[in-house]
């Protein structure tokens, strides 16, 4: 029999009916490559060495594997895709995206921020509830299992998983994991593991990300056993929710451990989850809707909602890895549909349609956050400073701001003030952290701070004239943006959460219900002087955020279940309070229930859909396809401008730009050679000025400038 890892699954070998691209990965037991399926998919194979194929036991064991795969499904958990656990050749296909493990994370980078591990903690608990719904107790959760992506962590390898409450599968089985892991009850004889055992991993795993350590250590495995049963975990340095929280997970006794859920609402209760970042890469997930926009004056707003959306897939990772995340293959030309959404037209093809090359590219100091442009400069946010400043023309770097605090956001520009202002934050959220949260008027010229005032962490703000309106978690204020002295305030620890931003010269804002209470959330015009409501109306949910839509002349809003998940509803109104337009949302159901992106044009909608993987584009008032084009599942999520042009930056770093009404294509770049990974978030990352010209983030370090062709005169 030819081994399996010579020329048989070299490039180009076929695996039932995928063909392999390249090793991804190698094991003791088998290895993982990169593979196509018929379509162009490509997917993470995971396939068995054939001396461990052919014991009966392993067999038997790697059956199991496959079962417990496909009986688990959620955000952060694996669905297979592919398997053959019969034939002479094991493998297992899952869906591929890259993305780092946790020990890979821990070991080339340092541990984690305490804001990130808290978040890691109320994501993994997610996992385990998923895993121990379907009677499964994973048994070896560890660093090395738990991929890292841009829309959260991944549970892989459930090899060693069983169902709760059943006998091993053989001796040999007894002892299967990873000692500074496992629970104590894992190295008793006789004793089974339960979905505590899960839990008390989970415990090591938080220990590990905090403090680059696992709880438990000795000089070989039978020492860490040891002290697993025996000793006490090594102590964590500091106090609070997420510490109390890692202690009862590696308590001994396997009753005393919270449960999956009881850890959810542990971090719930105590409001340990992290404010906006500027770090696209290094900040805690935030909300998606809390996501910029640019309004008529080229300012950005943060608007208000749910977690980063997941793409429902696995991360390949090192060793056995189990399951991968996936792309969909882009397709080409694309195509458009007719109005009625049959037939199909070719595209121009890509040598017809106008090329646009980077204008420049520039590399930045640090991972890249969100990015916007005045006539000037472009402005980003970064890992390590809280803003830095571009020559629009050159990429030359201008300037560039240190953050002050952990936590840093871009709240809005004045090019007339020559300012930019930016809020900063400590990691802890609550009223007793005010003292550490600032507000900061950073000089648009120089960099330097005109001012720097306390203030609860801001999530958006605007002006109007010397008027600085600024929305946080806690309510709504306004200062004296030549000062930062405070005019007005209503901004209290009971206060709803408010959002404002400038639509025809009007400041309104927007409150979602607060959610323990379930109120609903209001839409209401102020006064930028004094705070004065001029005018309120009620929405339908407590669960809103601003619409992504090309009409800056209007209150665009987006309308959410109480999952956050799916967009029942957008609704107009004007600045007078009149509701201009409502029109009921039905997208694409994407896989396990996640959100997809839509933005609006004035009587258009386009909505990615994850799980055929294309943009599909209908009429408000109808519902009729206007055109459909494939979307890869690595390209980035589309993003509108005010004159209704659409762009997605694909895997290659391409941009295309197209028009919304149509789905014509308009232009398209040279992709862009840069071997970084690219940020998460899509459009966040992505700014148009007025006059067309484009910035994206095209790598985590690197922001490039696309002229659109046929526009007079360069950049800036």
């Amino acid at each position: 029999m030819m081994d399996a890892y010579g020329e048989r699954l070299g490039p180009g070998a076929t695996v039932g009916p995928y063909v392999v691209e390249r090793l991804l990965g190698s094991g003791g037991m088998g290895r993982v490559f990169v593979a196509a399926s018929p379509t162009g998919r490509r997917v993470a194979m995971k396939v068995i060495r054939e001396e461990y194929a052919a014991d009966p036991r392993f067999r038997a064991r790697f059956a199991r594997e496959v079962e417990a795969a496909r009986r688990v499904s959620g955000a952060y958990t694996a669905s297979v895709i592919d398997a053959s656990t019969d034939g002479p050749l094991l493998w297992m296909a899952t869906l591929f995206v890259p993305g780092p493990s946790l020990a890979d994370r821990v070991r080339d980078r340092g541990p984690l921020p305490e804001h990130e591990v808290r978040v890691l903690a109320y994501e993994l608990a997610e996992a385990l509830r998923d895993i121990h719904r379907v009677g499964l107790v994973h048994r070896d959760l560890k660093p090395g299992n738990i991929l890292l992506t841009d829309d959260g962590p991944r549970v892989i390898d459930f090899g060693i998983a069983r169902v709760n409450g059943t006998d091993r599968l053989t001796r040999t089985d007894a002892l299967v994991g990873t000692p500074a892991f496992m629970a104590p009850e894992q190295f008793v004889s006789g004793a089974g593991a339960g979905p505590t055992a899960d839990v008390f991993a989970l415990g090591g795993v938080l220990t590990y990300a905090l403090t680059g350590a696992a709880p438990f250590e000795g000089d070989n495995p039978y020492a860490i056993a040891w002290h697993v049963v025996h000793g006490e975990p090594a102590p964590l340095a500091g106090t609070g929710p997420l510490h109390a929280l890692i202690g009862r997970c590696l308590a001994k006794d396997p009753a005393a451990r919270p449960t999956p859920t009881e850890i959810l609402e542990l971090l719930r209760e105590s409001a340990i989850r992290p404010p906006a970042t500027a770090s696209a890469e290094d900040a805690p997930p935030v909300p998606e809707r809390e996501r910029k926009e640019e309004d008529q004056t080229g300012q950005h707003h943060a608007v208000p909602g749910r977690r980063p959306r997941r793409r429902v897939a696995l991360g390949a990772g090192a060793l056995l890895v189990s399951l991968a995340l996936g792309l969909v293959a882009w397709q080409q030309p694309w195509t458009g549909r007719g109005d009625k959404g049959q037939g199909a037209a070719d595209a121009a093809p890509s040598s017809t349609v106008p090329a646009a090359a980077a204008r420049w590219t520039t590399k930045l100091p640090s991972d890249v956050g969100h990015c916007t442009a005045t006539d000037d400069l472009v402005l980003c946010e970064s890992q390590k400073e809280a803003v830095t400043a571009y020559d629009a023309r050159t990429g030359r770097r201008r300037w560039g701001t240190p953050r002050t605090r952990d936590n840093s956001v871009m709240l809005t520009v004045s090019p007339k003030r020559s300012l930019v202002i930016v809020a900063e934050g400590n990691n802890l959220i609550g009223t007793g952290a005010w003292e550490r949260q600032v507000l900061r008027a950073v000089d648009l010229t120089t960099g330097s701070d005109r001012w720097n005032v306390k203030a609860p962490m801001g999530r958006s703000a605007v002006l109007s004239g010397s008027d600085l309106v600024v929305g946080s978690a806690f309510g709504i204020s306004g200062r004296n943006v030549e000062t930062g002295a405070e005019t007005w305030d209503r901004t209290t620890s009971s206060s709803a959460p408010a959002y404002p931003r400038m639509v025809a010269g009007a400041v309104v804002t927007l409150r979602p219900g607060r959610g323990a209470k379930r109120l609903r959330a209001v839409v209401e015009r102020i006064d930028p002087r004094t705070g004065e409501v001029r005018w309120s109306r009620d929405l339908p949910s407590p669960d809103v955020s601003w619409a992504h839509q090309s009409d800056k002349d209007s209150l665009g809003i987006e309308v959410w279940n109480s999952e956050m998940t799916r967009m029942t509803e957008y609704t107009r109104f004007d600045t007078s309070g009149t509701r201009r337009a409502s029109h009921e949302i039905d997208p694409p159901q994407t896989a396990g229930e996640e959100p997809g992106t839509i933005v609006f044009g004035p009587t258009w909608k386009v909505v990615r859909d994850r799980v055929k993987g294309r943009l599909v584009a209908t009429g408000l008032d109808d519902g009729t396809v206007r055109w459909q084009l494939p979307i890869a599942g690595s390209d980035a999520d589309p993003y509108i401008d005010a004159k209704g042009r659409i762009y997605v930056l694909r895997a290659n770093r391409t941009l295309v730009c197209l028009d919304g009404a149509g789905g014509r294509e308009l232009w398209r770049s040279e992709p862009v050679r840069t071997s970084e990974p690219r940020p998460s978030g899509g459009g966040s990352h992505l700014t148009v000025r007025a006059d067309g010209v484009v910035f994206a983030a095209v790598g985590k370090r690197t922001l490039a400038a696309f002229e659109p062709p046929g526009r007079a005169g360069a950049s800036g």
